[in-house]
């Protein structure tokens, strides 16, 4: 496990850039620019009701479709090629909650075929936490962690 400073946080290097919810970091806002404010956009993202013509359509030919409900807890994944020096962006919500969150990215990671990764660290957690917290998870170290602590920006 590698530490960077915010001056090397945006080399490349990582295939993979795993950010808490831009509520609990400043990266994602910092970032958004980049990638075309898709961070922002998503965050206002609502999943549309069924119209009612359709459901009384579909109640007349007695036949039901499942609803679709949206799942915020869930990573948002961007592509970031040609925006940044990665090949995805997850913004993996739950950061209050270190463990979870750990979890989260994890799983996350596996679901890409394990790619080299960095995690930019929520405002105020410290590497040591979630170096501990990984650990319990496994044993694969090979990834950069980045800190989110400069005192001149305020958290959003």
């Amino acid at each position: 496990m590698q530490i960077l400073s915010a001056a090397s946080s945006l080399n490349p290097g990582n295939d993979l850039w795993i950010l808490a919810e831009p509520s609990a970091s400043r990266w994602p806002l910092r970032l958004d620019w980049y990638l075309n404010f898709q961070i922002n956009k998503a965050s206002h993202h609502q999943v549309k009701k069924r119209p009612d013509p359709l459901n009384e359509l579909l109640s007349e030919v007695d036949w039901t479709l499942p609803e679709i409900a949206a799942q915020e807890s869930q990573p948002l994944l961007i592509s970031a090629e040609g925006h940044l020096p990665a090949r995805w962006i997850a913004i993996v919500p739950g950061s209050q909650d270190v463990e979870p969150w750990v979890n989260a990215i994890f799983k996350t990671w596996k679901g890409l075929g394990e790619p080299s990764f960095k995690v930019f660290l929520p405002t105020g957690l410290e590497d040591n936490v979630f170096s501990q917290t990984w650990k319990k998870r496994s044993s694969f170290e090979d990834f950069s962690l980045v800190l989110d602590q400069d005192p001149r920006m305020p958290v959003p």
